[in-house]
């Protein structure tokens, strides 16, 4: 079995994990392009490095005439980058990665192997297969698992004949303390710099191409543009990999002629390599990010705008709809055409929404202050690193004859809903206090009243920071592994120190946001049980739980159990971290 970053000793920080336990992935792929594969596939490679794996590299051949290109990223993550070892096909490996076009479906004999697929329209061509073969048979040929950063493409990968059960659904990320919001002070300053301070700026990247709906962009921004003068689009191609500006020419030039020279004044279009710095500041100076697309496996530039507190408009119902809310983006409506998989966005939907996004200040200031809160809270590059090792250890589990543990037939499960108070047929309810609906009365560091492997579910909705970091939190959770069967799951949520910090200090965040942050941090402080006296995230979380012996850990948006504080919002902001567990 693959073995998951080891849990940190007392006084480490998550840096870096050294030593045997550590697994080593090989990472092949693109990297040192201004390209989505390779900028995925580094970031992929930099955060598992970040984890603690032992990472190595093979770097697989660009297309055609490609060529690499430095200083894209700042120098500190450029020089980590750089020195990632080569792979010497010396040592064994725990997994690997594989990130590049043509899809190689071929697993590495005996390693977990896992290969990302997308398929933005229809199904995958077998140009997009490396030796030009069906999707059937360069599957079924493989034992290579599948992963697709968006539910759209798994569907398309499905469509295309992959198997659903041979298919991980994993995101992509951004890095948050790249990505990140401007202050009032550079905003306002970079825009004077560039003579924006006036205009309402509307921006997309992107190749350009027919998919990504830039020709419905340039027809909506035509009839908002005589509504508003002052509006300018920004359109931010890849001139080195793409004929992007040829592509925008050709449709400017299918608008009517008086909306082509209204346009063509209020247009700019940059099509050379930005480094990622200056491609956060366009982010950050820019007013919303529009993007109506038609099919896309991801669409990365959506999740970076909103890592920037950018407020995005974009296409309702494809891969968009796994990382956006309502909190941050509006959506274009749009009819699906089943035949070819493809979306239609509305035009007159995309121009409302512009109209809605121009006229609702409040509600950009909202977004400025949600988007990179959700960001960082479930879609960094760590998440994504570890839906990878989390996949790659359940292929080893499977390729090893893993069982999994079944219930006893007749046997009544026993379920407790620690510090719960909503009554719920099947659960028991444990607190500290007698109560209403009060099944057992203890506390939930010492679960004596219960005999070791005979509870089948513990669920703990804000309890755990109630408890001291030191030592009342780390017996609660040896008490849970204790009492829990083999194979039991325990359900936790708390709140998430690390998005409410983003939260406290965004820049546009007002005193009432920033009290609410504090009470949360602090407890209601309302009884003596009503103080919080540990800040977990994620990671704190998930290295808690290994050190108390669980496996599987991973984060879920939700549980869907009960009416409680895991699905608690801070305008607009989800501010728990839910995370299940498997003893």
């Amino acid at each position: 079995m693959l073995d998951s970053p080891a849990a940190l000793p007392e006084g480490r920080t998550d840096k870096q994990v050294e030593g045997p336990a550590a697994p080593r992935i090989l990472c092949e792929g693109w990297r040192f392009l201004p390209q989505s594969f390779a900028i995925v596939n580094q970031f992929q490679a930099l955060a598992l490095a970040e984890m603690g794996a032992a990472v190595t590299v093979r770097d697989l051949s660009y297309f055609g005439d490609w060529q690499p290109v430095t200083d894209l990223l700042p120098p500190p993550l450029e020089q980590k980058l750089a020195g990632l070892p080569r792979f010497d096909g010396i040592g064994p490996l725990s997994g690997v990665v594989r990130v590049a076009l043509p899809f190689d479906f071929a697993a590495r004999p005996g390693v977990p192997t896992l290969v990302m697929a997308t398929a933005d329209a229809g199904t995958i061509p077998e140009e997009n297969i490396l030796g030009g073969v069906s999707v059937a048979d360069a599957v079924t040929s493989s034992s290579a698992r599948i992963y697709a950063p968006s539910r759209w493409s798994r569907d398309g990968l499905v469509q295309s004949g992959i198997p659903p059960e041979r298919i991980d659904v994993i995101g992509h990320g951004v890095d948050p303390t790249l990505w990140r919001p401007a202050t009032a002070e550079e905003r306002a300053s970079a825009r004077e710099d560039v003579g924006w301070a006036d205009d309402f700026v509307l921006l997309s990247v992107g190749a350009m191409t027919e998919n990504k709906g830039i020709d419905l962009l340039l027809q909506g921004f035509a009839v908002f543009l005589e509504r508003h003068p002052q509006a300018r689009l920004v359109l931010k191609g890849t001139d080195a990999l793409f004929p992007s500006q040829d592509l925008v020419r050709g449709f400017l030039s299918d608008l009517p002629t008086a909306q082509q020279h209204a346009v063509a004044e209020r247009l700019i279009y940059v099509g050379a390599n930005y480094p990622f710095s200056d491609m956060v500041t366009l982010y950050q100076i820019a007013d919303v990010y529009v993007s109506p697309y038609r099919a896309e496996g991801f669409n990365l530039p959506v999740l970076e705008a909103a890592a920037c507190g950018l407020p995005v408009i974009c296409t309702a119902g494809g891969a968009t709809d796994d990382f956006t809310t309502g909190a941050y983006a509006l959506p274009i409506d749009a009819e699906f055409d089943g035949g070819r998989r493809m979306l239609a966005p509305s035009v007159q939907s995309l121009i409302a929404q512009m109209q809605n996004c121009f006229d609702d200040e409040g509600w950009r200031r909202q977004a400025a202050i949600a988007g990179p809160a959700l960001v960082a809270a479930r879609h960094t590059w760590r998440h994504a690193a570890d839906g990878l090792l989390r996949a790659l250890a359940a292929d080893a589990e499977a390729q090893s004859g893993g069982e999994s543990v079944t219930e006893p037939a007749g046997e009544e499960p026993l379920r407790l809903h620690i510090g719960g108070k909503e009554p719920k047929p099947g659960w028991k309810i444990l607190n500290i206090a007698p109560g209403d609906h009060v099944d057992f009365v203890g506390d939930c560091a010492d679960l004596s009243q219960f005999e070791a492997d005979t509870v089948d579910e513990i669920y703990a909705s804000h309890v755990l920071e109630h408890l001291g970091y030191a030592e009342e939190l780390p017996q609660a959770l040896k008490e849970f592994h204790r009492v829990l069967k083999p194979g039991g799951v325990v359900k936790i949520s708390v709140p998430d120190l690390e998005t409410l910090c983003r939260v406290f200090l965004h820049p546009q965040a007002d005193i009432h946001a920033r009290f609410q942050v504090m009470r949360i941090l602090f407890g209601g402080q309302t009884d003596p049980h009503d103080f919080h006296k540990s800040g977990l995230t994620y990671e704190f979380l998930r290295d808690y739980l290994s050190v108390a012996g669980f496996r599987e850990i991973r984060r879920v948006e939700s549980f869907g159990l009960f009416e409680d504080t895991s699905t608690l919002e801070l305008g607009g902001v989800a501010v728990s971290v839910n995370v299940e567990a498997v003893k």
